[in-house]
């Protein structure tokens, strides 16, 4: 197989390839630099979304104090796993919206 090699290009045609290469570089960079953008324009977006979530279902739960602590080990798997070790106080600084928590069995009444 005979591959034949072209002539030498001019000072002008490499020139403009040089440009081309160039121009194509910064576009390929700008391109990078938007992708970029936008993945951390949406993982601040998802962060905010997960916050807000969090936030949300704070405010939305009920709660039960569990006096007798033998309880805790009668439960079973599923049962434990919706059990969440609260401090009160610092609920109520979070600044949840008024009438958030929620007493089970107290008709929504804080005692």
């Amino acid at each position: 197989m005979v591959t034949s090699v072209g002539g030498k290009l001019t000072f002008a045609q490499r020139m403009e390839q040089k440009e081309m290469t160039d121009k194509v570089r910064a576009m390929q960079k700008e391109m990078v630099a938007e992708s970029k953008a936008e993945r951390k324009e949406m993982a601040l977006k998802r962060k905010q979304k997960l916050e807000q979530k969090e936030r949300n279902q704070l405010a939305s739960v009920t709660y039960q104090k569990i006096k007798d602590t033998s309880k805790i080990k009668k439960m079973g798997k599923k049962q434990l796993k919706n059990i969440m070790k609260v401090d009160l106080d610092q609920l109520k600084a979070n600044k949840l919206p008024k009438g958030a928590l929620k007493v089970r069995g107290s008709y929504g009444t804080i005692k």
